[in-house]
């Protein structure tokens, strides 16, 4: 003892042992006696002062001395720590200081337990699931069990003022109130990045705060080093990036309303291009003198006008790249009745349209389909008759495929539809626009009238 601390004998002999004691080593040591007086022994740790003025931390093991029953004193046998305990508190500084780093980063930071989690994916892995992303994508069950067994162990300032939370308390018993629609997706791209043993998983992200708010934020976490086999510390970072976000949409909402303006622009150049033609030819049309060749530019204009139409409803519309079928099919057989219907004619026009939203490549071809039809109907059903009536119908056939019926009750159709006649290459434009729009068509004419039915994808 007199080498550990650095005293000659002389020096330590008959001195109370309090005199190389700190002051809280010194009231432990007189807390222990009562326990020695009645038999008990220890182990204890104390810090002695070295003659230099140098700490010792020594472990005594103390065994009391009792004779006839009455207590002597103690033997003490004592091992230098000193050592030890300096590790100890270099590692206590480091945590506080870590703590400190912690708790005052700007950055919101969650430090996390994915073990349990990390257990069921290769639960899952090791009875055949072997795409666990594409799994837990068709079984929600299984991402809300995920998202159970996942452990918060601590979290920062920064979190509590990210989320607009009270307190830590709040956050860490009542995170579950933040989850949205899209949590369960980010529960997954965490289990696939597991599954795949990668150490690092970010992307940007939506999180409702408790005060309702919305937030866009940048989620990176990464495994403590130590833990990449257990996953059982992860710290996951939520930068905030809502200013940048907004930035950015403000940019593409001023990026798309000037596309919009463009397109509107397109599609009204586009039908005054095509009112252009239509003036060219009925100025053509006046000065001719076979009825025939006046009879194909009619027909002609009328296909002209039918794409016109379309052009007109898009420059019209909040949208430029899907118009109202219905809205568009009342504006084009209205057209068509009025040019082409005779005042001694009563023509009763029968439509039966489901609302329909159609792109631009669909509304056109199945547009020009229908006006072929309906021109010959308005042209060749009723020759010889003072009324009559033409239909057409839209309704979906089964959730994949959509039904349109055109037809008259007039008297059906006369000729060969292979020779060189107008209505033998309307009914070949009628073949080459239902292949364009991958459907199908058959018809049916006789003395009750002629009748298409086409169908067609129903996702055109």
């Amino acid at each position: 003892m007199c080498e550990m601390l650095g005293y000659d004998e002389r020096e330590m002999l008959h001195v109370p042992v309090y005199n190389f004691m700190n002051e809280s080593s010194i009231q432990a040591s007189k807390k222990h006696l009562n326990r020695h007086k009645k038999g008990h022994s220890g182990i204890y740790e104390f810090c002695f002062f070295k003659k230099t003025g140098e700490e010792l931390w020594g472990l005594m093991n103390v065994t009391p001395i009792i004779m006839n029953g009455t207590y002597k004193g103690s033997i003490a046998m004592i091992s230098d720590i000193t050592k030890r305990k300096q590790l100890e508190r270099e590692k206590e500084l480091s945590m506080i200081h870590y703590q400190s780093l912690f708790d005052n980063s700007p950055i919101p930071i969650w430090d996390e337990d994915f073990s349990l989690v990390k257990q069921r994916i290769d639960d899952l892995k090791r009875n055949g699931v072997k795409h666990v992303k594409r799994y837990l994508l068709s079984n929600q069950e299984e991402v809300i069990y995920l998202a159970s067994l996942l452990k918060v162990n601590a979290i920062n300032q920064a979190v509590v003022a990210l989320n607009e939370a009270t307190n830590k308390e709040q956050v860490l018993t009542q995170y579950n109130e933040l989850t949205t629609s899209k949590s369960l997706f980010y529960i997954i791209l965490q289990a696939e990045a597991i599954a795949n043993n990668e150490t690092h998983c970010e992307f940007d992200a939506e999180l409702k705060t408790f005060k309702g708010n919305i937030r866009f934020v940048h989620f990176k976490w990464s495994v403590v080093k130590g833990y990449e086999d257990t996953y059982g510390r992860v710290h996951l970072t939520t930068t905030d990036v809502t200013e940048r976000i907004k930035e950015e949409n403000l940019r593409l909402q001023h990026s798309n309303r000037e596309k919009e303006m463009l397109l509107k622009e397109i599609h009204h150049r586009v039908k005054n291009n095509l009112q252009i033609i239509s003036s060219l030819l009925r100025l053509q049309a006046r000065n001719m003198d076979d009825e025939k060749t006046k009879e194909l530019l009619e027909i002609s204009l009328g296909r002209i006008h039918s794409m016109a139409t379309v052009h007109e409803l898009l420059y019209r519309s909040s949208e430029y790249s899907r118009i109202n079928f219905k809205e568009y099919l009342d504006s084009l057989v209205n057209s068509m009745t009025r040019t082409m219907v005779a005042d001694s004619q009563q023509i009763q026009v029968e439509l039966d349209i489901i609302e329909l939203i159609t792109a631009i490549d669909t509304a056109i071809p199945l547009g020009l389909l229908i006006n072929e039809i309906l021109t010959n109907s308005f042209k060749h059903a009723f020759q010889g008759k003072q009324q009559g009536k033409v239909y057409v119908r839209i309704r979906p056939l089964t959730i994949e495929k959509l039904e349109i019926s055109v037809g008259d009750d007039g008297i059906g159709m006369s000729g060969s539809l292979t020779s060189s006649t107008p209505e033998s290459l309307g009914f070949s434009l009628i073949q080459s626009l239902t292949e364009q729009l991958d459907g199908n068509i058959t018809y049916q004419t006789g003395s009750n009238g002629t009748h298409y039915t086409l169908t067609i994808p129903l996702n055109n």
